[in-house]
């Protein structure tokens, strides 16, 4: 993969924002962290969940983020 994107000339890559959940288990115990909790990032659930509409999911992630961090 590396000499195929020197080969095309590929200066920058970008990546999901959805990790695997294997990777970030891995991760955490690696580092002796914790996981915060789910993030809603290109799903809404439906009427009655927690994220029906954008609005509602980007609260719901703002306060899981401070609540994280606190």
């Amino acid at each position: 993969l590396i000499e195929q994107v020197r080969a095309e000339g590929v200066t920058v890559i970008f990546l999901e924002s959805i990790p695997s959940a294997r990777l970030t288990e891995r991760l955490a115990q690696e580092a002796n962290i914790t996981i915060g909790p789910v993030l809603f990032t290109d799903a809404l659930g439906g009427p009655d969940s927690p994220i029906p509409n954008y609005i509602a999911a980007m609260r719901y992630n703002a306060r899981a983020i401070v609540e994280a961090l606190q």
